[in-house]
C-alpha cells in the first residue's frame, strides 16, 4: 500500500514537473517574442531604473545616436541629455505613478555648427512590481519631424493664400470703383448722343453706339464677377462660379476695334 502511495505521489510529481517545464517553455517563447518586438519596432524604447539610469535600450534608440545598445547601460539619462524640464517630468511620474505623454515635442540638438529642431511624440510609463510599487520607467519616442514639417508648410501656404486673397480683394474693390465711374459716364454719353442726334445718326454710327453700350454693360458684369471671385470662400453662402475663359474672351473682344474702324497712324 505504501509503495502504491509513493508511486502515485511520484506520478503527480512527474506531471507537475512536466507542467512546470511547459510553463517555462511558454515563458521563454513569450520572452523571445517580446525581445523581437523590442528590438524591431520603429519606436525608440528605453528602460530606466528609479534613478533614471539606463537599464536597456532597443536598437532603434541606440541607432539614433549611432551607438550600440550596450553603450547606454548604466549611464544616467540626464548626464547624457541634460534638460531640467524633462527631468522634472521624470520625477513627476516617479512621485505620482501616473504616465505622461506629449505630442510633437520640439527637441533642439547640434549637428556640427548647425542647430536642428526635430519633433517627437513621447511617453513615460511607470513599471510596477507585484506590490504595485514603481520599479522603473519605460520611455517611448516616435520621430514625427516629417509630419510636423509638412503641417508647418501647409500652414505657411494657407497664410500666403490668405494674404493673396486679401490683396486680390483690395484690388478688385479699387478696380470696381475706378472703372465703374468712367463706364457709367461712357454709357450716359452714348445714350445722350443717340437721343440727341436721333434720326440724324447714320445706321453705322448708331450701330457703333449700341455696340459701345453693350460692351460697357459687359465690362460692368466683368467687374462684378471679379468682385465675386475675390470674395470666394469669405462668405457664408457659395459665390457664383466665374468662367475665367469667358472673361478673357470678353476682354479681347472689348479691346478689339469695331469692324470697319481704321486706326490712323501717327504722321
Amino acid at each position: 500500500e505504501a509503495n502504491g502511495r509513493l508511486a502515485t505521489a511520484n506520478g503527480r510529481l512527474q506531471e507537475a514537473l512536466v507542467e512546470r517545464q511547459k510553463l517555462a517553455d511558454l515563458l521563454q517563447s513569450q520572452n523571445a517574442l517580446l525581445e523581437k518586438v523590442f528590438d524591431n519596432t520603429h519606436f525608440l524604447l528605453a528602460y530606466l531604473d528609479t534613478d533614471f539610469n539606463f537599464l536597456r535600450v532597443n536598437l532603434a534608440y541606440s541607432q539614433m545616436e549611432g551607438r550600440e545598445p550596450a553603450y547606454f547601460e548604466g549611464k544616467n539619462h540626464f548626464t547624457l541629455y541634460p534638460n531640467a524640464e524633462n527631468e522634472a517630468i521624470f520625477h513627476q511620474v516617479m512621485d505620482t505613478g501616473e504616465a505622461y505623454s506629449v505630442a510633437a515635442r520640439p527637441f533642439e540638438h547640434a549637428f556640427g555648427a548647425a542647430l536642428t529642431t526635430t519633433y517627437w511624440d513621447w511617453s513615460l510609463q511607470p513599471v510596477r512590481d507585484a506590490q504595485g510599487h514603481t520599479e522603473g520607467l519605460l520611455l517611448s519616442l516616435v520621430n514625427v519631424t516629417a509630419s510636423k514639417q509638412a503641417e508647418q508648410a501647409m500652414q505657411r501656404q494657407a497664410e500666403e493664400l490668405e494674404r493673396s486673397n486679401e490683396e486680390l480683394e483690395r484690388f478688385a474693390y479699387l478696380a470696381s470703383h475706378d472703372l465703374r465711374a468712367p463706364l457709367r459716364a461712357i454709357d450716359s454719353l452714348a445714350t445722350w448722343i443717340a437721343e440727341d442726334e436721333g434720326e440724324a445718326l447714320s445706321p453705322t454710327a448708331r450701330g457703333y453706339l449700341e455696340r459701345l453700350r453693350s460692351r460697357v454693360r459687359r465690362m460692368d458684369t466683368m467687374v462684378e464677377d471679379l468682385l465675386a471671385y475675390s470674395r470666394a470662400g469669405r462668405e457664408e453662402h457659395p459665390s457664383t462660379r466665374v468662367d475665367t475663359a469667358a472673361l478673357v474672351r470678353d476682354v479681347t473682344e472689348i479691346l478689339a476695334p469695331p469692324a470697319g474702324f481704321t486706326v490712323m497712324a501717327d504722321p
